[in-house]
């Protein structure tokens, strides 16, 4: 009895992830206008659906059914399609793919394993050339600090970031 105490409790501590909830930084953002979110489970089949464009996407974790009302996890905001590298939000959902047989990010590799059967892609397209992606991908990455982000982030909130999670 004691030991399957224990073993609930390890079991449980296994899935705690570190999220800071801060509605003040989600009010104080320095993203612009709305943005259009399309969402998919991560799933091989659904790589048809994402679009052959540059953009933005992050990956949530969420759980649906009809006994909880909507809810989820930002786990991971990214950009496709800025600088020299020229691949679209359908070449990155494919990359991904391709990450979850290989562990050349760790962090990565391990969100898109564990959570695999709850696993979303979310993306908006963005065809302006001239919209900056880089800044958008800081600000959103500023905003909610999501825990498998590393680096992506304003510098002042990077250093921020390393103090906290050291």
């Amino acid at each position: 009895m004691v030991n399957d105490f224990v073993q609930t409790v390890d079991g449980l501590k296994a899935d705690i992830r570190d999220f800071l909830i801060s509605p003040n930084r989600w009010r104080t953002s320095r993203v612009q206008g709305p943005l259009s979110w399309c969402t998919v489970k991560f799933e091989a089949g659904n790589q048809s659906q994402i679009p052959l464009q540059r953009g933005i996407y992050a990956f949530t974790v969420m759980h649906a059914n009809d006994h909880f009302p909507p809810h989820g996890y930002i786990m991971y905001i990214g950009i496709t399609g800025e600088e020299a590298l020229h691949r679209t939000l359908n070449d990155r959902f494919y990359e991904y793919l391709k990450e979850q047989r290989r562990n050349k990010r760790p962090k990565v590799h391990y969100m898109l394993a564990k959570y695999s059967d709850d696993l979303f892609f979310n993306y908006v397209p963005i065809a302006d050339d001239t919209f900056d992606l880089g800044q958008l991908e800081a600000d959103l990455n500023d905003a909610i600090i999501p825990p498998v982000v590393e680096k992506d982030f304003s510098a002042e909130v990077r250093a921020v970031v390393k103090a906290f999670r050291s």
